[in-house]
């Protein structure tokens, strides 16, 4: 089984940052650079841009982002 970031880094996005308190991933477009925040203490996520504008997540992000908030131990194996 893959990890979060395995699964983020075939979707291009790059750990940027990973600490007690926060996880960052980005990944650059063609026209924008996307950022994927877990905030790890509040258990919250946001993918955003560059403006701070929200962004559409795709099936394969949700994926990612779901294996993520398993391993931070937000998701318990009995609420699955």
């Amino acid at each position: 089984m893959k990890s979060a970031k395995e699964m983020f880094e075939e979707l291009d996005y790059h750990l940027i940052l990973k600490n007690s308190y926060v996880i960052v991933y980005e990944k650059n477009t063609d026209y924008s650079l996307i950022t994927l925040r877990f905030l790890t203490k509040d258990k919250q996520f946001i993918k955003e841009d560059e403006l701070g504008l929200a962004k559409f997540i795709s099936l394969e992000e949700l994926k990612a982002i779901v294996k993520q908030a398993e391993e931070l131990r937000w998701i318990d194996e009995k609420s699955k």
